[in-house]
Order: C-alpha cells, then structure tokens, then sequence
C-alpha cells in the first residue's frame, strides 16, 4: 500500500492521516474494502460513503447520506464520478439502498456481507468511510472491537408509556439530526408515525469504540466474517452506531414504500411520493423525507454560495 492509497484515524491528533494504516489488521481490512466502499458528494461537497451490496449497481448508506442533496454521485474505487438515484428509503430506520448506473462496469465489487447475527462482542472491528471524498482520497479506516449489539429497548432506561411507544427516543432521533421543522412535523403528525417509531426503537444496533467522524456515515464497520453494519453516526469521544447490514439487505429485497421523482434532464430528486397514498404512515414518511431533503438542499446551496464568494 502506497501513502496515497489511504489513510488511518490518528487516536492521539483525534483525526485521520493520509497514508498507510500502522496496523497490519487495519491496513488488510483497507484492502479487503477498497473495492467496496464509495464516497458520496452533492454540489461538489462531500456527503458521506456507501457499501456496494451485489453485481447489480445497489449500494447501501444512510437515508440521512441519500437525501443530502437533490443530486447524488458517487467516487468509485478507480476514481469514477457516477450519478445514483434512491431506489429504496427507510426513513425511521435511516436506511436507504441506492441504485448506481455502472457501478459494476467500474470494477466496483459487492462487500462480504456478515448477515449471521452471531455474537461478536469484543471481535475486532473497523470503520471504513470516505472522510478525505473532497480530497480524491475516499478510503480510511479506525481500529476498535465491537462492545454491544442491542436496540434502545435493551439499552435504554425509559418510563413505561414511552417504552411501549418509543416516541421520546424517535423524538431525540429526528431532532438531533434534522433540525426543529422535522421535529415539529413528527409531534403534528404522531398518530400516523407512532407505529414505525418502535421499528427504530427496536432495531438492533452495532455499538463500536471504532471511531466514525464526517463522511464515515453510510460506510462499513466490518470484523473478519465481512461488513456487520452500515455506520449511522459517531464521534471521536463515543466511537461509532450502526444499524446491522441485514436490514439494507431485507429492505432492498422489499418492493419500495415510496416513488422517487427526478428531472429526467438534471437528474435532481424533485420529491418523494408514496407508493400507496391511502397510507397514511406512508404518506407522512413521504413528506418527512421531503422536509429533510429540503432542509439539506438550503444548506448545500448556502455552502456553495459561500465557496463562490471566497474564490
């Protein structure tokens, strides 16, 4: 591996180096990955990483990843820019399988998925994301153990009402990442959400000291039976949470909940419709995914106008 193939989360600068991994494990997981992982970018910023899950152009990421922006492309692994359109969305759960035109014919290839479910307390795990996207160098990988694989329901000290709900939790969810306006929808629109709030309540997660900053999310955290999860957020302090591969498997196996309407010129997602209308947990998800999509697209366009000015 040469300096430039990658690069390793320094623990002591508590951010990551270009170069080769000082770990041997470490370096052969960046290897094992490299063909795997992408980077994701909108506007020309990047946006986060996904996992490429089969020969037939799907990548897993983050809801929160795939509706960073109207436009969605990913890096390849040999350095290609491609277009993705979301193909499937889990807005609750922050799932979503992208749909890469190419991706395959770019020599990417599908990740060894681990969709055992096996106790992996204390095995050696990894992050693997694109933190560097911006920099042309989208692989890095952080060294820790798996320290749990439990749901809030498991982990969590909650009254009864709200366990039996989830809603305080899906509540904290949706406003430490959205913002208030999702928050405000979520409580307006309980009644049609309460249900799905205990499917993210519920979901296992794959609890890791292995550190995912920016541009981590939508990545892999992987041991040596192959990719357990996909990273849903982190810190340098806490370590990393990611929700188990297997439920992007389950939801690109699925039929979608939802229809995705693009420009057929720009290729800019315009909105998110449900498939059935006369759902109405379906119908509020739609609008939930629009309100985030809409919410990032400002930001994005805010981030490009400011870059404008300063060159």
């Amino acid at each position: 591996m040469t300096p430039t193939d990658g690069c390793f989360y320094n623990s002591e600068k508590k951010s990551y180096d270009v170069g080769p991994p000082s770990s041997d494990a470490s370096a052969a997981m960046l290897d094992e990955l490299k063909p795997s992982v992408l980077a994701l970018s909108t506007g020309g910023f990047q946006s986060g990483s996904a996992v490429v899950l089969d020969k037939q152009d799907h990548a897993a990421t983050d809801m929160h990843v795939a509706l960073i922006g109207r436009k969605l492309q990913v890096r390849t692994p040999s350095g290609q820019m491609l277009d993705a359109h979301i193909e499937k969305l889990d807005v609750v759960k922050d799932l979503a399988i992208l749909k890469v035109p190419g991706l395959s014919a770019s020599g990417a290839q599908p990740a060894k998925l681990d969709l055992n479910g096996n106790n992996s307390v204390d095995m050696k795990a990894f992050t693997v994301g694109a933190p560097l996207a911006a920099e042309g160098r989208p692989m890095c990988v952080s060294e820790g153990t798996i320290q749990a694989v439990k749901s809030d329901r498991d982990s969590l000290t909650a009254t009864p009402d709200s366990l039996e709900s989830g809603w305080n939790f899906y509540d904290f969810f949706m406003d430490v990442h959205f913002g208030k306006n999702v928050e405000q929808f979520v409580r307006q629109n309980r009644a049609a959400l309460i249900g799905r709030s205990a499917d993210w309540f519920n979901m296992p997660r794959v609890e890791s000291n292995a550190v995912a900053t920016n541009g981590i999310s939508g990545g892999a955290i992987a041991t040596e039976n192959g990719v357990k999860g996909i990273v849903q957020m982190g810190s340098p302090k806490v370590g990393s949470r990611s929700a188990p591969i297997k439920e992007f498997v389950d939801l690109a196996a699925n039929p979608s909940r939802f229809n995705f309407q693009y420009d057929q010129t720009t290729q800019l997602l315009k909105s998110v419709l449900p498939a059935d209308s006369s759902n109405n947990a379906d119908a509020a998800e739609a609008q939930l995914a629009n309100i985030i999509l809409e919410r990032n697209q400002k930001i994005i366009e805010e981030a490009m106008a400011k870059d404008s000015k300063a060159r």
